[in-house]
């Protein structure tokens, strides 16, 4: 289902953009070469329209669908795969143009063989260079991600390993620390013996308590 709605869209997608570059070339075409007249604008837009939609609904649905699965060959077998798939589409797609023209008689009988061979050359040559640009685009953005992927390896693996800088300096610190803590406090304690053995007693059980939770702390 999910696919039938992709190439639907995809199928729309296509004859739209098709429908609108061959209105802009046919109506380019009866300005440049007729100056306007109004007597032949049907005949350039139904021989544009003709060219566009068959031309570019080959390409554009066929292209995507055999460059996914050809692109999986090994290299060279998948540009020798791809050119041929090129080639049979520009022979296959030139041949329904020109039956559609002799049909609606925007051509006569004499000029189909002559037109064909130098149209199917023609298309081929632009698909096979369009191919390649595409090939190129997607190589070059291929390259990017992959080096914006590296780039983010090694900034996590210089954050992680900061990070465990900081943890060693800390635990360095706080084994210098405690035993001058331990020191200082066993002093005060044994200090306040003669003269105050309560508070002495309190300080050691909070001590004891400091400690306890120092060592929960570290196992965990």
């Amino acid at each position: 289902m999910g696919y039938t709605k992709t190439l639907r869209l995809r199928l729309l997608w296509v004859l739209g953009l098709n429908g609108s570059i061959g209105f802009l070339i046919a109506m380019s075409l009866w300005w440049l070469q007729n100056k306007g007249d109004l007597h032949f604008l049907p005949v350039h837009l139904e021989d544009s329209f003709i060219h566009s939609a068959i031309y570019g609904t080959a390409f554009g649905l066929g292209m995507p669908y055999l460059a996914e699965r050809l692109g999986s060959f090994r290299s060279p077998w998948n540009w020798a795969a791809i050119t041929f798939s090129i080639a049979v589409l520009a022979v296959l797609a030139t041949a329904l143009v020109q039956l559609a023209l002799l049909t609606f008689g925007l051509i006569t009988a004499g000029r189909f063989w002559p037109e064909f061979g130098y149209k199917s050359i023609s298309v081929f040559l632009i698909a096979l260079i369009i191919a390649l640009t595409v090939w190129g685009y997607e190589r070059f953005r291929d390259q990017i991600e992959s080096t914006n992927l590296q780039l983010r390896t090694q900034q996590l693996e210089k954050e992680r390993a900061l990070k465990l800088l900081t943890e060693a300096r800390l635990t360095a610190l706080e084994s210098r620390l405690q035993p001058h803590f331990l020191f200082n406090t066993l002093n005060s304690i044994s200090a306040l013996i003669p003269d105050n053995p309560t508070m002495a007693e309190e300080m050691i059980q909070r001590l004891a308590a400091l400690l306890r939770t120092s060592l929960d702390t570290r196992a965990r």
